[in-house]
C-alpha cells in the first residue's frame, strides 16, 4: 500500500484479538505471569464443574446396571408372590441367586418384599405397589447416599 499511497490506512484490530490478548499477554504488557494464572483460573473452574459432573455419570452408569441385572430377580419376585399368594423368606426361597453379573448383589426385606440391589458401593431400592388392576410394579429409589442426580432414568 505505501507504494500507491504515501499516508495509508493503518488496519483495523479484529475484536477478538482483544479477547486473545487477555488471555495471552506478552511480556512488557502486564507479564506473562497473569496469562499463567488466567490458564489456571479457567482450568480450575472447568475442573470444579467436570470432575463432579463426571462422577455422578459414573455412579449412574453403575446403577443402570445394577437395575437391568435385577430384573430377572424383580420378576421372579412378583412370579414367586403370585403363585403362593404370600412374600418369600428370603431370594433363596423365591430361587433367586442373591448375586448378579457385573458385581450386583441383591437383599430381600420380606416385609413389604423391598429388594435392595448394591453395585460398587452404591444401592437402589425398590418397593413393589399395586396398581389398579391388581398388578405389581416397582417403585425405585436411591439408597444411603445417592443423589438425586446419580439416579439412573427408570429411577427418576
Amino acid at each position: 500500500m505505501r507504494v500507491l499511497h504515501e499516508q495509508p490506512e493503518i488496519p483495523g484490530r479484529n475484536p477478538f484479538a482483544y479477547v486473545l490478548a487477555a488471555f495471552v499477554p506478552y511480556a512488557g504488557k502486564l507479564g506473562s505471569g497473569l496469562g499463567v494464572l488466567l490458564y489456571a483460573y479457567v482450568i480450575g473452574v472447568l475442573a470444579a464443574i467436570a470432575i463432579p459432573a463426571y462422577q455422578d455419570y459414573t455412579v449412574r452408569s453403575n446403577l443402570t446396571v445394577a437395575v437391568n441385572d435385577s430384573q430377572h430377580a424383580r420378576d421372579g419376585l412378583v412370579s414367586y408372590y403370585l403363585a403362593n399368594k404370600q412374600v418369600p423368606e428370603s431370594l433363596s426361597a423365591a430361587g433367586i441367586d442373591q448375586s448378579a453379573p457385573h458385581g450386583v448383589t441383591m437383599s430381600l426385606n420380606p416385609k413389604g418384599m423391598v429388594l435392595t440391589v448394591t453395585s460398587k458401593g452404591h444401592s437402589l431400592v425398590f418397593t413393589p405397589k399395586r396398581d389398579s388392576q391388581g398388578n405389581i410394579t416397582w417403585a425405585c429409589s436411591g439408597g444411603p447416599g445417592v443423589r438425586p442426580a446419580q439416579l439412573p432414568p427408570p429411577c427418576r
